[in-house]
């Protein structure tokens, strides 16, 4: 569907594929260091199988089946990759996941950014981006199990928050830093919005890239949504939330390439600390051509209070960079299983 309340103005650019400097440094500076056991050979770290496994292939060049030419191989037409998570499931491997270091873009916190009286919503952040109310916002003493003594939740039923700076998850600054992440603990009061197709914001990036509700009676879709570059947005990953209960979720985008003006990636979902959900996503041009904010319990638009969300949100921020990535140990991994494949093949051959 159209991005809501979104201007259509294509500003779709073309350019060549760009390598994502930033993402290689990171996973170039963790080294792999689990232990697996691959192939028939005993446990050992993913740098020494990737030894022995290449030992093995020359050791059977040698004694077997020396090259005495050169391998003339067919280019192959290659229309999808599978995720890492999908490689590694082929060798009974386990995907995971690491937490990664992220800049802040806003963290807003209650009654420290808010007292509940005034419009301005102070930025907890080093960053200083500092929001303003929109609507009738109020503080509840709901809060999630673990929260520190004094805590409270923002009441967004009537009003939501709007950043005062625009553009700040325009595409380049995206990509630049490797990705973004949104987090926000909350609590849905069940109401059913007929509005807006049911849509409910929690955290939203100038009407586009959204982590929201798709309300029905006694039960939600909570979903991440991405906007290509004509402003049709659609949820790449989603799981059912129901009402009053607490959530926290974090919500991270692993981008790894640039094409065009276009930043594709990973999405990541991670409810109440489980295992992460995971999606392929593209972050299309759409949300840098309407210079818009950032909205916190509504849609990320100056057009007054929109597309609310009915409930509690507490401690929401936006960074940038993914806090969720796949682990480099996975992505070796990965790399093993496709010598190993090499090797099999070779043998069969």
């Amino acid at each position: 569907m159209a991005g809501l309340g979104a201007d259509v103005n294509d500003r779709r650019s073309h350019g060549k594929s760009v390598v994502n400097l930033a993402r290689i440094k990171q996973i170039a500076s963790h080294p792999p260091t689990i232990s697996i056991t691959f192939l028939g050979f005993p446990a050992c770290t993913a740098q020494k199988c990737m030894s022995k496994l290449v030992g093995r292939m020359q050791w059977n060049r040698l004694e077997h089946e020396p090259l005495r030419e050169p391998i003339t191989m067919k280019k192959p037409n290659i229309k999808t990759f599978a995720p890492i998570s999908a490689v590694a499931a082929v060798f009974g491997l386990a995907a995971s996941v690491v937490q990664a270091q992220t800049t802040p873009v806003f963290q807003y916190n209650f009654p420290a950014s808010w007292p509940g009286t005034g419009t301005t919503i102070t930025d907890q952040s080093p960053a200083g981006n500092n929001g303003f109310s929109d609507g009738t916002l109020s503080l509840s003493a709901a809060v999630p199990p673990g929260a520190p003594g004094g805590a409270q939740s923002l009441v967004t039923s009537a009003g939501g928050v709007l950043t005062s700076a625009n553009s700040l998850l325009n595409n380049s600054t995206v990509f630049a830093n490797g990705g973004f992440t949104y987090n926000v603990a909350f609590m849905w009061n069940g109401t059913d919005s007929s509005s807006f197709g049911h849509t409910q914001k929690l955290i939203d990036y100038a009407g586009t890239e959204s982590l929201q509700l798709v309300t029905t009676s006694g039960s939600a879709s909570l979903q991440m949504a991405f906007t290509d570059d004509l402003g049709n947005s659609a949820p790449v990953i989603s799981t059912t939330v129901l009402p009053n209960t607490w959530y926290n979720v974090t919500l991270s985008f692993d981008a790894t390439s640039m094409v065009g003006g276009d930043v594709t990636g990973l999405a990541f979902m991670e409810v109440n600390g489980g295992t992460p959900l995971e999606a392929s996503a593209t972050k299309g041009t759409f949300g840098d051509s309407l210079d818009r904010p950032i909205g916190v319990g509504q849609l990320g638009a100056n057009f007054g209070y929109l597309v609310g969300f009915d409930g509690d949100i507490y401690d929401p921020s936006v960074s940038l960079g993914a806090a969720i990535v796949p682990e480099p140990s996975t992505l070796a991994l990965g790399a093993l299983g496709g010598l190993g494949m090499m090797w099999l093949r070779r043998r069969k051959s």
